[in-house]
């Protein structure tokens, strides 16, 4: 098959030279596409990580460190809650969670990532402060009718699924 082909480029009357111009720039051309595409390529993968990379600071320099700050005071609060209800009660503590008087902004931030599964652990590990102040703490022999240990093992385990689901928001997937 090649030599019918050879046979034919000499049956055209080009010169020796003339053939290896002809490879020199089909052999060009081809490296040419094969050098911009490759660029393009390269180039719309650096695009899409520079966006990753920003849309990643800009949700943990502005909503992660406050989500988190959050969540840690919530913890702590429901921990005093729990110091309370065993008896340790101590002066100017904060029973009444006055960390929630921003509420409103933590549930903002938390929506902002668009998953209804995180948003059901957040509000879930709000709900945990109902369980102590709602609670009938005492039965008829003045003992805790619940293990309250439970219900801040609970929270802590709820407030870590929130943090690594952050974590995994926050991260390029």
């Amino acid at each position: 098959m090649l030599t019918v082909y050879c046979e034919k480029m000499n049956q055209t009357g080009l010169s020796a030279s003339a053939f290896g111009l002809i490879g020199i720039l089909i052999g060009a051309i081809i490296g040419l596409f094969t050098a911009y595409f490759t660029q393009r390529w390269q180039h719309k993968n650096a695009l899409d990580l520079e966006r990753n990379r920003n849309q990643i600071k800009l949700f943990t320099d502005f909503a992660l460190s406050d989500l988190l700050k959050f969540i840690d005071e919530e913890i702590d609060y429901i921990q005093r809650l729990y110091a309370k209800e065993m008896g340790v009660e101590m002066e100017d503590v904060d029973y009444s969670g006055l960390h929630r008087h921003q509420l409103a902004k933590y549930k903002a931030l938390i929506s902002m990532f668009d998953d209804a599964k995180l948003e059901k652990q957040f509000d879930d590990l709000l709900e945990v402060r109902a369980e102590f102040l709602l609670q009938e703490n005492k039965n008829v022999r003045e003992k805790l009718s619940y293990d309250p240990t439970e219900i801040v093992e609970n929270a802590a385990k709820a407030a870590g699924k929130i943090k690594i689901a952050l974590f995994h928001h926050c991260s390029i997937k």
